[in-house]
């Protein structure tokens, strides 16, 4: 049998029946008030596997293994640490202020890319003890007035203080002069190419202590840090990678892992899979003995970084210091203030600072009433210049990366798909969950309410509606917003002639959506909070998603002996049942409308076009959508596909992507059975 491509340019009338069901009018499968399932469930995942670590780790342990630790660390944030790469350090201005002067300045982390900065330097020739401050989410990034005014009593105080823009914050940003939040589908673009916001973040700030260690006026055995909210992360995560950090002060950001899920917190404070094998006491103990002060507020609104949550930590790290023999190197602070970086604060800073790196001594005290706030202009590293191209954004950055990684795919010679298909079994995370029991529950308006109970206690919502006369075919119909959205014109398209057709609410959709997650979702991509708890445990929802899928199929095979099952996803569901298909070698039909027709970045102005199930950590280091295509022989009719960020392809591009599927078709062995249906065209 042969691979073949074909590609309709012109409009492609589908027949219409008169819509069946309105999607308002759908009836519910579960009773009413039912509780909010995700987010239970969820949680209960996360507790146990704190509990786990618990169990896993003892005092002694968690001291022997900050090896281990650290190496867990940077692989599931994807670090890329190169201390061999230049730092290419490169001042553009200089500001003279009173007692030190400052520094825009810019060097390399990472081969080819450029981080901005500002470096603050007391008058003298040192050495002079030094600290990495790290912003939070706040407009002005490095810039901003909390930065400055640390920075500054810093210097003041005969501290060298280094400013870093976070990646994707600051200049930054796509436009360097325009606050913009680096997380959510953005950031979230980096797990495609097998990295993490913070993984960037990371190796930004070890090679922040490289530039620090390279300076001639520092004492390289005296470097603190310190940051507030995202930077107090950073600042946890930078103290447990790199042992140069001498004492360390993170401020309104612990509390514990657990408190993470079904939370607010952003991307660049998720570690991947983080929750299968820390939790925030084991990193914070694997610092022992180096000095550790936990700055918290008492009124701090985030429920992650509670003093209750903190305490959680605090107390199991304090045992860790102790059977090290350093109980009096960690202290716990609280201010009865909110969430920042408050004056007292950074008072409390300065002063564990003056007794870590410099052995108590505190000459030439200076209060911040004497700090002079300046404009963030002022501190631009390219105020009035161009960025230099090296200064890479998210979007540049995952763009490069990911057409390295297909260009890698396109030059293997073949694609043994045993083995691939092994690979995104652990990709996805897919264990089959066995269908326990059917709960049928009525019949309204020609609907049949069915309840799938799994083994692994999952309940799948149904709505089946039986084919007519001895036609066993059915349309399995998956939207990612739920059945209940499920616009009328394609409710009547799969339910045309005589087909039944079932409609299923995946995880988080539909009855099965969290009314919590969408309220700390707000203004944020559907799924955000569902998508960045499940990463935590090592889990997707695409991956959910397919499990789901793989057990609505077994019923309708078993329960109902279908002769025919067409699977119809539209976008994100697109891909999940693609990927079912590819990891269980499919041969039922599949039809993806509006399906993505390759996770490249595309364009960063949409990039929120797919919500937040879309994501797979490394689907571009495995492959790409046309290699999950060419593991399966079933029949595939992909209507309309877009690229990544929701933008219609042009003609030359569906060509192009034609040809794509074509050659990994051929390169895994495939017969592979696509056709391609362009009803949007773009010249």
């Amino acid at each position: 049998m042969r691979f073949y491509n074909l590609i309709v340019l012109s409009f492609v009338c589908t027949s219409m029946a008169q819509s069946v069901l309105g999607q308002t009018t759908l009836p519910k499968v579960f009773s009413a008030n039912t509780p909010d399932k995700t987010a239970i469930g969820i949680r209960e995942q996360a507790k146990a596997a704190s509990q786990a670590i618990t169990r896993l780790y003892t005092n002694e342990s968690t001291v022997t293994n900050k090896d281990s630790i650290r190496s867990f660390i940077f692989a599931q944030a994807g670090v890329t640490y190169h201390k061999e790469t230049p730092l290419n350090l490169k001042s553009t201005k200089t500001i003279q202020l009173g007692s030190f002067r400052i520094e825009n300045i810019r060097y390399q982390s990472q081969p080819g890319v450029y981080v901005t900065a500002s470096l603050y330097v007391p008058e003298g020739t040192g050495p002079f003890p030094a600290v990495v401050n790290m912003h939070g989410h706040w407009p002005g990034a490095r810039r901003t007035e909390i930065a400055q005014t640390t920075a500054q009593l810093l210097a003041q105080n005969g501290y060298v203080c280094i400013n870093v823009d976070a990646w994707g914050a600051g200049e930054r940003s796509p436009n360097p002069h325009m606050h913009e939040y680096h997380g959510s589908g953005l950031g979230a673009s980096l797990l495609h190419v097998g990295s993490s916001l913070l993984g960037q973040q990371l190796t930004d700030n070890i090679r922040a202590v490289d530039l620090l260690c390279s300076l001639p006026y520092v004492d390289s055995s005296n470097i603190g840090a310190t940051g507030a909210s995202g930077g107090g992360n950073q600042t946890m995560w930078l103290a447990a990678a790199d042992n140069r950090i001498k004492a360390i002060v993170p401020v309104v950001s612990i509390g514990t892992f657990e408190s993470y899920i079904m939370n607010s917190n952003c991307f660049c404070e998720l570690l991947p899979s983080g929750l299968c094998g820390l939790e925030t006491w084991t990193v914070l103990g694997s610092m022992a003995p180096r000095p550790l002060k936990i700055l918290t507020a008492m009124n701090d609104a985030n429920p992650a970084f509670t003093s209750a949550q903190m305490l959680r930590s605090f107390k199991k790290t304090k045992q860790i210091y102790a059977s090290n023999g350093a109980a009096k190197q960690i202290e716990y602070e609280l201010f009865n203030s909110g969430h920042g970086y408050w004056n007292e604060m950074q008072i409390s800073m300065l002063s564990w600072f003056n007794q870590h790196l410099k052995n108590g001594n505190r000459p030439n005290y200076t209060a911040i009433d004497k700090i002079t706030i300046l404009p963030e202009d002022s501190l631009a590293t390219y105020m009035g210049v161009p960025r230099e191209i090296e200064v890479a954004t998210t979007a540049q950055f995952c763009r490069e990366k990911g057409q390295m990684l297909r260009k890698k795919m396109f030059d293997t010679a073949n694609f043994p798909d045993g083995v691939k298909r092994s690979e995104l079994i652990n990709l996805t995370g897919f264990i089959p969950d066995a269908v326990k029991k059917t709960h049928p529950t009525g019949t309204v308006n020609g609907w049949k309410k069915i309840i799938i109970e799994t083994e692994g206690g999952n309940l799948i919502p149904l709505l089946i509606k039986h084919p007519s006369g001895e036609n066993r075919t059915y349309n399995l119909l998956f939207y990612p917003s739920g059945k209940d959205s499920i616009p009328d014109n394609l409710l009547a398209k799969y339910s045309a002639g005589n087909a039944g057709v079932v409609l299923a609410d995946l995880w988080g959709t539909g009855e099965k959506e969290s009314a919590e997650a969408r309220r700390i979702d707000g203004s944020l991509p559907p799924f955000h909070t569902l998508s960045r708890s499940l990463l935590w445990l090592g889990k997707t929802i695409m991956g959910n998603w397919i499990e789901e899928v793989d057990a609505i199929q077994q019923v309708i095979k078993t329960n109902y002996q279908a002769r025919h099952i067409t699977l119809c996803g539209y976008r994100e569901t697109a891909v999940a049942i693609l990927l079912h298909a590819a990891i269980t070698n499919g041969k039922d039909p599949l039809i993806l409308e509006e399906g993505p027709i390759s996770y490249l970045f595309d364009q960063e102005p949409n990039v929120n076009f797919y919500n937040m199930s879309i994501y797979l950590p490394g689907f571009l280091v495995w492959g790409d959508i046309s290699l999950a295509a060419s593991l399966t022989e079933a029949p595939i009719t992909v209507i309309d596909p877009r690229s990544i960020s929701g933008r219609i392809l042009s003609k030359k591009e569906q060509i192009l992507y034609g040809n794509e599927f074509m050659d990994m078709g051929k390169k895994a062995g495939k017969a592979n059975h696509i056709k391609f249906i362009y009803n949007e065209i773009k010249k």
